[in-house]
């Protein structure tokens, strides 16, 4: 069974307004805030919000067209900019239909001046980015076209980042889970990795840590949560 969309289902999905089609500017500063909290508050690193696979949203909505990304990394606004204006400039809103699938840059990030002494507590916040996990679906197109319309605009975009990414399908996402699901059912292997950790075959815990134990080292495109 095919997981494409039927033409009654992108018609309804795709917005009446040509306005509305298009993808909006994201602030580059937070606006929603609760309540009694100013900014700029500071923020720990906290690197692991851009580590392993992304487990919410790794799957394309409308099953059409989109951007993945293949690594972890953080993005600025500039970077929204960079998305918006290339897809809302070269993108035939007539038959498309853009979606933002990424926050708006949320994350303080401290940065020192130039040549200023160490110590004297955290510095001030610089600017705000959005953390990506691998597997993220950074934005997602839909309409009434084919993919070879679309996809230089998506190399071009994916070449502009500052994170591994790259265009995809909901029939390459299908072929990938197909595929994994044959080499699954193919593997003679009666050992998995978690299976291995567990047992601690040739002393592999000392070499591996917490962080690798807990995603298993599966992989990030089929949404699988383990």
């Amino acid at each position: 069974m095919s997981n494409l969309p039927s033409l009654a289902q992108i018609l309804k999905c795709m917005p009446q307004k040509l306005e509305q089609r298009m993808l909006p500017a994201l602030p580059y500063i937070p606006t929603l805030l609760p309540q009694d909290v100013v900014l700029p508050v500071k923020y720990p690193k906290r690197n692991i919000e851009m580590m392993g696979p992304e487990r919410i949203h790794n799957q394309l909505i409308y099953r059409q067209y989109g951007i993945i990304a293949l690594g972890g990394g953080a993005l600025k606004g500039e970077h929204f900019d960079i998305i918006r204006n290339r897809i809302n400039k070269y993108t035939d809103f007539e038959r498309f239909f853009a979606v933002w699938r990424l926050d708006p840059p949320w994350k303080p990030k401290s940065k020192r001046s130039l040549n200023k002494k160490l110590g004297a507590g955290k510095a001030k916040v610089h600017h705000y980015e959005t953390p990506v996990r691998a597997g993220r679906i950074m934005v997602e197109m839909g309409g009434i076209g084919e993919f070879s319309e679309i996809v230089a605009l998506f190399d071009t975009i994916c070449k502009k980042m500052p994170i591994y990414c790259r265009p995809i399908t909901q029939q390459m996402m299908d072929e990938l889970k197909e595929e994994k699901l044959k080499i699954d059912a193919m593997n003679y292997n009666p050992f998995n990795f978690r299976e291995l950790v567990r047992l601690d075959f040739s002393n592999s815990r000392h070499r591996l840590t917490a962080h690798d134990m807990y995603y298993g080292g599966g992989p990030y495109y089929t949404g699988e949560s383990k």
